[in-house]
């Protein structure tokens, strides 16, 4: 059985359950957003300073994906920061915080497009190819 992983709030649900398994032998983690065809890919096409969230790249797949899903109007670049936020957990409610996002969102999905989803997508794909081989 293949485990596709798509971000760091799923690591520990996922290795949880891997660890839980009756067979844990049978089954394979795939971290789908750090092979090395999407990492080169998503740097070469980034513009956003930082972002981890429906930020960019993650916009830029769904508008790839599923464009009907996607609402770019509601897209604003968060949290609001002249540098880089810091880590932790966004806070939807904290002006004070410094990773306020009241959008959700951890990066600039106003610079997403659908091609940089394509490109993007195809990298993990043939990243996907590899790891499952």
């Amino acid at each position: 059985m293949l485990i596709l992983d798509t971000g760091l709030s799923t690591l520990k649900p996922v290795e949880a359950a891997m660890r839980a398994a009756s067979d844990p032998s049978r089954l394979r983690h795939l971290k789908v957003f750090s092979g090395p065809r999407f990492v080169k890919t998503a740097r070469q096409l980034q513009e956003q300073r930082y972002g981890s969230h429906a930020d960019e790249i993650e916009t830029s797949l769904m508008l790839a994906i599923a464009p009907g899903l996607v609402d770019m109007s509601r897209a604003v670049p968060c949290p609001f920061s002249p540098t880089e936020p810091s880590r932790g957990p966004l806070s939807p409610d904290d002006p004070s915080s410094p990773n306020y996002a009241p959008s959700g969102s951890f990066g600039d999905p106003t610079l997403a497009s659908a091609e940089k989803g394509r490109k993007v997508l195809a990298a993990i794909v043939e990243d996907l190819m590899e790891m499952a081989a």
